[in-house]
């Protein structure tokens, strides 16, 4: 059983920590979330050089809040009323979370680590880790779509545009047949920060098999630590923990 993270760029010195993708209620996932982020520097070997990323999806069908929405129009707790609402550690607006039709990753680091990714994180810091991290993600979906053929999906949220991350769109962000596809959102506490990003697969996919989640993770993998496109789980280079193994003492 693999209980120590991996080293993956020696030049760079970053333990890179992947977490087996799991799908859970939105609850659950959110909580895995905020406990991950305040309990990082006990999960990893030396936190200044760690990042930690699991991607997953929802159980059931949740919207997730924003850190400052601290209300929710009665019209849309009444058309939503057998969703689940779950606050986020993280800002924003609120996120729809479909069952099987989208996929979420959550991404911890020091300032320090995420510093050797070459990203100039100390000049407009959010902006710049939002950027990076639209980036990585469009970059590992975008050559999966050469061949694909998506069906053009009604964007149901459009009348809560106030509400919906969705339906606002900044400059760094991806569109993809004019729909916003990746939204990110971010907390920084104590020279570390979490990121949480949602893919909005079902814009992109007509079919959305287990393969392609795959591909989008080992994808990101190297994106993220800038090597050229490798094949993790084949080579038997790196492969994901299960996230229960990080509860438990890290061996010596």
């Amino acid at each position: 059983m693999m209980t120590k993270p991996m080293s993956l760029s020696i030049e760079k010195k970053l333990n890179i920590i992947l977490i087996e993708k799991y799908s859970q209620s939105g609850y659950l996932n959110m909580k895995i979330d905020e406990f991950l982020f305040e309990n990082f520097e006990k999960f990893a070997l030396n936190p200044y050089n760690s990042i930690i990323f699991r991607f997953y999806n929802f159980a059931n069908y949740t919207i997730t809040l924003g850190h400052s929405q601290n209300t929710v129009n009665e019209n849309i707790m009444e058309e939503y009323k057998r969703w689940s609402f779950v606050k986020r550690i993280t800002g924003g607006r609120a996120v729809f979370h479909y069952p099987k039709k989208d996929l979420t990753l959550c991404l911890i680091s020091s300032i320090q680590a995420f510093e050797k990714l070459n990203v100039n994180i100390h000049k407009n810091t959010i902006r710049n880790i939002h950027s990076f991290i639209n980036n990585c993600l469009w970059d590992s979906i975008y050559p999966l779509l050469k061949n694909n053929k998506n069906k053009d999906i009604k964007n149901v949220q459009n009348k809560y545009a106030k509400f919906d991350c969705f339906q606002n769109i900044h400059d760094f962000e991806k569109v993809y047949n004019n729909k916003k596809v990746i939204g990110t959102a971010i907390k920084i506490s104590n020279q570390k920060f979490i990121v949480q990003a949602n893919i909005k697969l079902q814009y992109m996919f007509e079919n959305i098999s287990k393969d392609i989640i795959n591909k989008i993770e080992n994808n990101f993998l190297c994106k993220l630590i800038g090597i050229e496109n490798s094949d993790f789980y084949d080579s038997k280079k790196f492969y994901p923990i299960k996230l229960f193994d990080l509860f438990k003492p890290l061996s010596k």
